[in-house]
């Protein structure tokens, strides 16, 4: 490049030279001007050459810690699923217990799964890996990765300290119960024993004492509320992982669990669905769906939820969508004459009363 420069400024000296010559003192100051001036534009270039790699490895840096990221996002998402499935199987066994649908022997042939109810604690642990190297790079870190690092935030730190802290209410909750049984019961000391001798006496304990079956409802109520936080936990990892797949242009096909969520709308054209919806009788937008990190969002208007920018909604089949973290409330879309979406109905799958209408409103 400076030999380019070289050339022209030699060029322009020699016309110089033919047309006024000058006395060697001028055509000496020409020359030394000349080649500071190639100097000092060699050196800017160099050093804009040297910014530009520089933030072309920081780039590949931060794309991989954000990989990183995405595979402990991934772990989470297994984790909290596996607790999720965990707490149904508990749920529907208590169900079975308050509402007295299953005989007495149900419960004792499944004795070990009834039992540990109300008596096993539980640790969500998170993987951090990934955010910690990030926040220590945070200085390489350009500002278009501004909106992952706060929804990485919002997870890492907000969400997770709600999470932490039903955690340890649930926990306490347990460990203050199994201290109560070893302080009055002798079997509580050999409690995962399978003797006969004490066989009979912890079954009818478990299955009639009034204090055991309130503990039992202490320990739903309290499940219900840490269970909530795990889903709401798990709907901020998916969220994060969508955003960071999108940014570093990640078009890998979808990971088992992600898949397990429904965003591939394989039976549906999503640009179906979207446009503002409300109630019939006042037309007064109350939501809308949107595409955002090639996923469906189901978003209220000037919506401000500290976690969530709108819900993501999962396919289920042709024309039914409901929300990733939930199957209470499935949406089944109604079409005119022309195909066209004019609405849905939504079904509350606990009450089959509660179904409402919404209207997809003009634009």
């Amino acid at each position: 490049m400076i030999k380019f420069f070289r050339h022209i400024r030699k060029s322009l000296l020699m016309e110089n030279k033919k047309s006024k010559p000058a006395l060697p003192a001028g055509r000496y100051l020409k020359y030394a001007i000349g080649e500071i001036v190639l100097v000092v534009i060699g050196i800017l270039i160099a050093l804009q050459i040297n910014i530009w790699n520089q933030e072309k490895n920081n780039e590949e840096k931060v794309i991989k810690i954000l990989q990183q990221v995405q595979k402990d996002l991934l772990n989470d998402l297994q984790e909290g699923q596996y607790f999720s499935d965990w707490w149904q199987r508990d749920d529907k066994m208590l169900t079975q217990f308050f509402k007295g649908t299953k005989p007495a022997q149900y419960f004792k042939d499944n004795f070990s799964e009834f039992s540990r109810i109300g008596l096993a604690t539980y640790r969500f642990t998170q993987n951090k890996q990934g955010y910690n190297r990030l926040n220590e790079q945070i200085d390489i870190v350009s500002s278009k990765y501004n909106d992952v690092l706060d929804k990485l935030s919002r997870l890492y730190n907000e969400r997770s300290s709600f999470l932490l802290s039903n955690q340890i209410a649930f926990n306490n909750l347990v460990q203050e119960y199994r201290i109560y049984l070893h302080d009055n019961f002798d079997w509580m000391e050999n409690y995962r024993s399978n003797s006969a001798e004490w066989s009979d006496v912890k079954f009818n304990y478990f299955y009639t004492s009034k204090k055991h079956r309130r503990q039992l409802g202490k320990h739903r109520a309290f499940f219900d509320r840490y269970d909530s936080q795990v889903s709401a936990f798990k709907d901020q990892s998916l969220l994060c992982y969508l955003v960071i797949r999108d940014i570093i242009n990640d078009t890998s096909e979808f990971p088992e669990i992600i898949k397990s969520y429904g965003l591939e709308y394989s039976q549906n054209n999503m640009e179906d669905f979207l446009g503002n919806y409300g109630s019939e009788s006042d037309s007064i937008v109350r939501n809308f769906m949107e595409i955002k990190y090639n996923v469906l969002f189901w978003s209220k208007p000037n919506q401000r939820e500290l976690f969530s920018e709108g819900l993501i909604l999962r396919e289920y089949g042709k024309d039914s969508l409901g929300f990733v973290m939930s199957n209470v409330f499935p949406m089944k879309f109604v079409r005119d004459s022309t195909n066209k979406v004019t609405g849905f109905i939504g079904y509350n799958i606990n009450d089959s009363d509660k179904s409402i209408k919404v209207i997809k409103l003009d634009e």
